[in-house]
C-alpha cells in the first residue's frame, strides 16, 4: 500500500527521455545499466502484521506486477536484480538468486538474477552489491553511526574488509564452508540497500552508493526508526565514477 508508483511512473518517463530539461534527457539516454539491490517486492510474512500493508498478498502476483512496472524500462538497458531479505529466498546471508519459479516473468523480459553479495562488471567497473542486513546492527554497536547516514556505516565495513563483521546479532549468517562475505577485492563501486535511505559518497577512492526506494514509511519501518527517502535515484558515469543524485519528487 505504501509504493510510491507516481514516483515510479516519473522514473519510467526519465528512462525513456520525456522528463525534464535537455540536459536531463541527454543523461537519459547514456543510461545503460540498472542494478536493484533486493527487496524488489515486499514477500509474504516477512515482519509481523505485514498483511495489513499488503495488496497483493501472493507472492507469485507481486512478481508478476512487478515484472509488468520493470518492462516499462527501455530495452537496451541491462538490469540486473540481486536478492535482499523481502525475497522468497533464505534469509541468512549470503542469500542465493531467487528461484526461477518465483521471477520468471523477469528472466522473460532479459532481467538478470543474482545472489547477494556478488560482484556486478559493467564497462570494466567492478560494482560489489551488497544488500546491507547487517547495517543495522553495526549502527547500534559503533558509537556516531545513524541510520541516516548510511554511507559512515559502508565505510566501517571496508575497514574491516568484511559484509558482516559482528556475529550473534540479528543480522543471520548461513554456515558457509567459504566465507563469502569477506571483501577480497577492491571494488571501484560498494552499493547496499535495505536501510530505504539515499546516501553517496566515497572512501580510498571507492565510490559508494546506499540506494533509496519507492516506498513510504511504514510501521515496521518506523519501530527501527527508518525515515525512507522513496524518489531519489542515484546514477553513476561510468567512465569517470562521477555520480549525481536525481530527485524525482521535484520534477514535473
Amino acid at each position: 500500500r505504501e509504493f510510491e508508483e507516481k514516483l515510479w511512473d516519473k522514473m519510467i518517463a526519465f528512462l525513456n527521455g520525456n522528463l525534464g530539461n535537455k540536459n536531463l534527457r541527454k543523461t537519459a539516454g547514456k543510461i545503460k545499466y540498472i542494478i536493484i539491490n533486493g527487496d524488489l517486492v515486499d514477500g509474504i510474512g516477512v515482519y509481523p502484521s505485514q498483511q495489513e500493508d499488503l495488496i497483493i498478498g501472493d507472492i507469485y502476483k507481486q512478481y508478476e506486477k512487478a515484472a509488468s512496472l520493470i518492462s516499462k524500462i527501455p530495452n537496451y538497458i541491462k538490469i540486473f536484480y540481486s536478492s535482499g531479505n523481502h525475497e522468497p529466498v533464505r534469509n541468512a546471508i549470503p542469500r542465493p538468486a531467487v528461484p526461477k519459479k518465483y521471477c520468471q516473468t523477469l528472466i522473460d523480459i532479459g532481467v538478470k538474477i543474482v545472489g547477494n553479495p556478488c560482484i556486478i562488471e559493467t564497462n570494466s567497473v567492478e560494482t560489489l552489491v551488497f544488500h546491507g542486513d547487517s547495517l543495522l546492527d553495526l549502527n547500534l554497536l559503533i558509537p556516531g553511526l545513524e541510520n541516516e547516514k548510511p554511507v559512515d556505516s559502508m565505510k566501517e565495513l571496508l575497514k574491516c574488509r568484511h559484509l558482516a563483521p559482528a556475529y550473534g546479532n540479528k543480522t543471520q549468517i548461513a554456515p558457509t564452508e567459504n566465507d563469502w562475505l569477506v571483501i577480497k577485492e577492491i571494488p571501484q563501486i560498494f552499493h547496499t540497500g535495505h536501510l530505504h535511505i539515499n546516501g553517496l559518497g566515497s572512501y580510498r577512492n571507492v565510490q559508494l552508493v546506499n540506494s533509496g526506494c519507492f516506498q513510504m514509511q511504514t510501521d515496521y519501518m518506523k519501530s527501527f526508526g527508518i525515515t525512507p527517502t522513496p524518489g531519489r535515484i542515484p546514477l553513476f558515469e561510468l567512465n569517470s565514477l562521477n555520480s549525481l543524485e536525481l530527485d524525482l519528487n521535484k520534477l514535473s
